[in-house]
């Protein structure tokens, strides 16, 4: 049973419905908006300002 449901887990955060930081389900118009999206946008902001910051 165990296996079963990481293996569910595993696909839906495969399907991109889901961020892979933090979790949190990636909202459908983001997903229509940008499909290869894997962060929700708080995740992706955090990432892009963590980015931003090295480069200076």
């Amino acid at each position: 049973m165990r296996v079963g449901g990481l293996l569910q887990s595993v696909n839906t955060v495969s399907d991109n419905t889901h961020c892979e930081d933090c979790g949190d389900e990636i909202p459908a118009a983001r997903r229509k908006a940008a499909p290869w999206a894997t962060l929700c946008l708080t995740c992706q902001e955090i990432q892009e300002k963590a980015s931003m910051q090295y480069r200076r």
